[in-house]
């Protein structure tokens, strides 16, 4: 008998969280994609957790295709959220720069011979099994902490090893408690099994790395859509020599001195109707604010700069406006590919 109390808690929080993440824009980078997917992996993990608990409590008053398919699932789901964790810890300490595609291959062998084993524990009862006492673990349903156990080692490895890779001494820290989450909870899964704990502990770990790593507000202009300079450097430092992209700078003429004309809060009314201006014309693009009035379009390759330039020129031929102020203002432009 299971108690998976703790489980409905930690789908509420992971469902909040998820809320949070998709009411502002994202960086398409590695890392803002793992956390992705360790969030819909954690909620898949607990809404399978509690199924496969209710069913395994009764198991005979369910088609066992269906008992089967939770119970496998729900392995495999774990077994991929362990990996993901270690995934995550890995971007962010950018070791798929170092990482060869061999060794990541290799990285990725433990969790995939794992999910090999849930997905046939049906066939071999190796991982579990169902008598007429109900849920019984297999030989190898240990092999969860066994492959838990080598994520864990191999991230205090890289913390160790690699901590000068972190631009800040905190970020090292906050990646160790989430670390020392991740570890106690294994152990207390371990200790008190009944209890569906390691959940809970799971979104600890979210959390830390949440507010840590990824409030949007870290990346994203003050009261706009668009992103700031810290954002287009680590974008750019995923995205060399990966992608091709077609850039597009927009210089606001005589910032400064503007400025001094308008005043200094006219023109951060304008800049902010500039941002907003360039978010909804440029949908499939990503747009940058660099600061003093100099912005950066990531578009598509096939992006035509003609077109681009002609919807930027009848824009600036307007006004922007502030209150009761009218602000003419005229850009310069500047087109490369990346």
């Amino acid at each position: 008998m299971w108690d998976y109390s703790f489980a409905v808690s930690s789908l509420l929080v992971i469902t909040i969280i998820v809320m949070l993440y998709f009411s502002l824009p994202r960086l398409n980078v590695r890392m803002n994609r793992l956390f992705l997917i360790l969030l819909m992996t954690g909620c898949l993990v607990v809404v399978l957790s509690v199924s496969s608990s209710y069913v395994d409590n009764d198991y005979q008053s369910f088609p066992m295709a269906l008992v089967h398919f939770l119970n496998a699932g729900y392995f495999a789901c774990f077994y991929f959220r362990s990996y993901v964790f270690f995934a995550f810890l890995a971007s962010v300490m950018r070791m798929h720069w170092l990482l060869t595609a061999r060794s990541r291959l290799l990285l990725r062998v433990p969790y995939i011979a794992c999910v090999a084993l849930a997905i046939t524990s049906p066939y071999t009862d190796l991982v579990y099994y169902f008598d007429e006492n109900g849920f019984v673990a297999g030989p190898l349903y240990n092999i969860l902490y066994l492959l838990t156990g080598i994520y864990l080692l191999l991230s205090y490895i890289f913390l160790i090893l690699y901590r000068h890779n972190l631009k800040r001494k905190r970020h090292w820290y906050c990646l160790v408690l989430y670390q020392l989450i991740l570890t106690v909870g294994i152990i207390v899964r371990k200790a008190v099994p009944q209890m569906v704990l390691f959940d809970t502990f799971c979104v600890m770990a979210i959390i830390v790395v949440y507010l840590t790593f990824q409030n949007p507000e870290f990346y994203l202009e003050r009261r706009t859509s668009v992103f700031n300079s810290n954002a287009f450097t680590d974008y750019l430092e995923e995205k060399r020599g990966r992608d091709v992209y077609r850039i597009i700078g927009l210089i606001v003429h005589n910032y400064r001195y503007m400025k001094d004309i308008y005043g200094g809060n006219q023109m951060k009314t304008a800049i902010e109707q500039i941002s907003e201006f360039l978010f909804g014309a440029f949908r499939n693009s990503s747009v940058f604010y660099i600061g003093n009035g100099r912005f950066v379009i990531l578009a598509p390759v096939d992006q035509s700069v003609d077109e681009a330039l002609k919807i930027l020129d009848e824009r600036f031929e307007k006004a922007w406006y502030s209150e009761d102020n009218r602000m003419y203002l005229r850009a310069s432009y500047v087109q490369m590919d990346f």
